[in-house]
Formats: structure tokens, C-alpha cells, sequence
């Protein structure tokens, strides 16, 4: 419950830092791009997708002490849940790819 608001919380933190960063350091447009879209599925992810999941999960899981697991309701509440970890997972995902591309770049300044 508390893991994920910090976790998405803590990347866009570092993802602003990066992106100010490596604009001084001078990367290239392509490596600010991925760094500027990891920004934005951070965001997305720590203002929309996760406080609905969690939202949902809770509405699943007080179903659940009701012994209603076979209620329709439920059942709703379980798709809207795997929906919206699927997306935030794959929005996630974006983020990731972002920081690894910001990574080659970086690298590449070494070299």
C-alpha cells in the first residue's frame, strides 16, 4: 500500500533531476526525449493509474472479508483491478526503457 506512492513518487523526482541534468551536460534531443516520456509515464502512473488501483484494491479487498468473492461485483472489481495494474505496468515499463536509454547515452559521453 504504501510502497508504490513512493516508488512512483521517488522516479519522478529522479527523472526531473536527470532530465535537468543531462540538458547541461548536453545529450542529444533522443536521450532528453526517452528521459522526458519516462518523466511523463511517471507522472501518470504516480497521479492517475496507482491511486486507482489502489483505490480499487481496497473496494476488492473489504468484498473479500464480506465473503463475497463469487459476487458479480467482485468479479467487476477484480478485471477493473488487473486492468489498471496491466496499464500502470506497462506505463512502468516506458519509464524503465527511458532510464536505460538515458544510460547509453550517458555512457556514450565517456567513451
Amino acid at each position: 500500500r504504501q510502497l508504490f506512492p513512493i516508488y512512483f513518487a521517488w522516479s519522478s523526482f529522479t527523472l526531473a533531476m536527470q532530465l535537468l541534468t543531462g540538458s547541461a551536460m548536453g545529450l542529444p534531443n533522443k536521450a532528453m526525449q526517452w528521459l522526458g516520456a519516462s518523466l511523463a509515464t511517471s507522472l501518470v502512473n504516480s497521479l492517475f493509474l496507482e491511486p486507482a488501483a489502489t483505490k480499487v484494491m481496497f473496494e476488492r479487498y473489504a468484498l473479500e472479508r464480506q465473503n463475497k468473492k463469487e459476487a458479480p461485483e467482485y468479479k467487476d472489481l477484480a478485471k477493473k483491478f488487473n486492468s489498471l495494474h496491466g496499464m500502470s505496468s506497462l506505463v512502468n515499463l516506458v519509464a524503465v526503457v527511458g532510464g536505460f536509454v538515458h544510460a547509453y547515452y550517458l555512457a556514450l559521453l565517456f567513451v
